[in-house]
């Protein structure tokens, strides 16, 4: 969608959808807008010249249209509104060679002199083979000498005596396809590197250092800042001409400046604007992300809960199965009694049951089936014989 919108702003000009026209009502022409770069109308915009990540620009995000050029080339007033954009492009140029100057200076103390110790050696598959085969015959030689020190020593030394001779013809084969290294510098207009001495010693040392300075000469960087430099010596001898225009049209340039303020105004408040819609939409997303966590630590707790409570109701119900309640343990031992009585258990300490349910008359009601609870089961059952007996002794009405 945004390629789309930026072909056709590039085509028919960003303000192709406003209704009005330029030429009756006073409007300014397209290529006047904000959105279009004016250093690509007066000349050139160098923000993609460069790849490489230490020397890269800043991006330029407006237009850069040839139509938009054209429609400035041909415009009655073009004198007027090159005179204002390229005094900026100039500021804008010398911001990048000043940046480019201070990179230079950073990278000549690095580069390296000639020699150093540093020697390209560049054999062809037949001397490197050989120059292989002496060095494994040198290791062969070398380690014969050691093994036969013990037992003859003028074997060893005739040993030792052939590995020096062989390290010196593998010695010569490496000189005859080596070079020296032949020193470094830097270019004082786009700040590359390239190997000193003409173009056989730079592609001697290519597999050292890089390019030589003929051949950086062809690269995209050199070319970019050597045209950003030539474009500043011209613009700079234009600054007595701008000038008389700026006094023969002093009207009109104050009252570019006066729109152009205005328009930066604007285009201020606008982002401002934007960027408060933005922390405020940022700032509803947030506090929706907390309600969201909010309810969802909710809906765990409430979940950790309903478990909490299930698992609780599962341990009381097997609780339950595993051993019976005093209620029911109480009609267990009645149906035993009623099969098996007449035998008292042995161990059933004797109570005086009238004066035990006397006292447990005495207990209030709601505390009445608790005092019952707590006596010893052989007491309890005791307790309810008696009852059973003393209904049945009554007399029937």
């Amino acid at each position: 969608m945004d390629e789309t919108r930026a072909l056709l702003d590039a085509l028919m000009g960003p303000s192709r959808n406003e209704k009005k026209d330029a030429a009756g009502k006073g409007g300014e022409p397209d290529f006047v807008n904000r959105g279009v770069c004016k250093n690509f109308l007066v000349g050139f915009c160098p923000h993609d010249w460069f790849t490489t990540n230490r020397r890269q620009m800043k991006p330029c995000y407006k237009i850069h249209s040839d139509v938009m050029k054209e429609q400035f080339e041909k415009h009655p007033e073009t004198e007027k509104y090159r005179v204002e954009w390229e005094e900026d492009f100039l500021l804008y140029l010398e911001v990048s060679a000043r940046e480019c100057d201070a990179y230079i200076a950073r990278e000549k103390p690095k580069c390296r002199q000639r020699g150093c110790g540093i020697k390209d050696i560049n054999m062809p598959a037949e001397a490197k083979n050989k120059s292989e085969e002496m060095e494994t015959r040198y290791a062969q030689l070398i380690r014969k000498s050691e093994e036969t020190a013990d037992e003859s020593l003028s074997r060893s030394q005739e040993y030792m005596q052939q590995a020096l001779v062989l390290k010196e013809e593998m010695d010569a084969l490496k000189g005859r396809h080596s070079s020296e290294f032949p020193g470094e510098d830097v270019c004082e207009i786009c700040g590359v590197k390239y190997l000193l001495g003409g173009a056989d010693k730079g592609k001697a040392g290519q597999g050292l250092a890089g390019f030589d300075k003929t051949d950086h000469m062809r690269g995209k960087t050199h070319k970019g800042y050597e045209e950003i430099r030539e474009k500043i010596f011209e613009l700079k001898g234009k600054k007595k001409q701008w000038e008389k225009l700026r006094e023969k049209h002093k009207d009109w340039f104050k009252a570019y400046v006066k729109a152009r303020t205005k328009e930066s105004e604007d285009g201020q408040q606008k982002e401002r604007e934007e960027k408060k819609e933005k922390e405020r939409k940022e700032e509803k997303a947030r506090r929706e992300r907390e309600r969201s966590r909010s309810r969802k630590e909710r809906e765990a707790r409430s979940r950790s809960r309903k478990e909490r409570t299930n698992r609780r109701k599962d341990r009381d119900r097997r609780d339950r199965r595993g051993s019976p309640s005093p209620r029911n343990k109480k009609r267990g031992k009645s149906k035993d009694r009623k099969k098996g009585r007449g035998s008292p258990s042995p161990d059933v300490e004797v109570v005086d049951l009238p004066t035990l349910w006397a006292r447990i008359g005495e207990v209030p009601e709601e505390e009445r089936e608790d005092a019952l609870c707590s006596l010893q089961d052989e007491v309890r059952d005791a307790l309810e014989e008696w009852l059973v007996a003393r209904m049945r002794s009554r007399p029937a009405v």
